[in-house]
């Protein structure tokens, strides 16, 4: 039995879910007929551009962020952060979800076959990997810091910070050329909707196990 603030969240994630869905569905459309011809006209900007290619490091630096690596890495502190709080379910949602992000995002790219702005990048574009894995593992920071923080005041900040990181990683791969407005934008929405669908559980999960934990889930989601 869960009470109103947990139907509150399910609520507001379905409308995530649904608008994330939506622009997923838009921009695989706009990719599908080549009707959205900005995404030419901002690689032919950014080529242009004195500027945006003497910043080139720090963009490495931003998308570098998101790279497998660093994923890798984060997933691992984050394991850890939930072990030393017990909560055991969160560890093995937090690898389910990152694990099975990997998978959809490569199933994506080879049902579309979409090339890359820059030639000699073998692996394809549509959707960045950067954009949606970084979603998913800042998403699931974001997530399991307010859920176990006393101070949400101090949540919010951090949500905001990260958040702020997110949108930053996915502008450094469109600067880089490494992927075209839209293979971000597809990104960001099919990371959204699959870490709405992890969190969905989890909370459906935590709550039969721990009846008492739907009082521990953010009230800021």
């Amino acid at each position: 039995m869960v009470d109103s603030q947990t139907v509150s969240l399910y609520k507001k994630l379905m409308w995530m879910f649904g608008g994330a869905g939506l622009v997923f569905l838009g921009v695989l459309f706009a990719v599908s007929t080549d009707s959205f011809q900005g995404d030419r006209w901002l690689v032919s900007a950014i080529d242009d551009s004195t500027i945006l290619q003497s910043a080139s490091s720090v963009f490495h630096g931003l998308s570098f962020l998101a790279s497998k690596v660093m994923i890798m890495v984060l997933l691992a502190v984050l394991i850890v952060f939930l072990f030393l709080k017990k909560d055991y379910i969160g560890m093995i949602s937090s690898f389910l979800l990152i694990l099975s992000g990997d998978i959809i995002n490569k199933a994506v790219k080879d049902a579309v076959e979409r090339s890359r702005p820059l030639e000699g990048i073998e692996s394809y574009s549509f959707p960045s990997g950067h954009a949606m894995m970084g979603i998913l593992i800042y998403g699931l920071i974001i997530f399991f810091l307010t859920k176990h923080m006393n101070d949400q005041k101090v949540a919010k900040r951090y949500q905001c910070t990260i958040s702020l990181l997110i949108l930053l990683i996915g502008l450094s791969r469109i600067l880089l050329r490494e992927h075209f407005l839209t293979d971000v934008l597809a990104g960001y929405s099919l990371g959204l909707m699959w870490l709405i669908v992890g969190i969905f559980f989890y909370t459906l999960v935590y709550a039969y196990v721990k009846p008492s934990a739907e009082k521990e889930f953010p009230k800021g989601m």
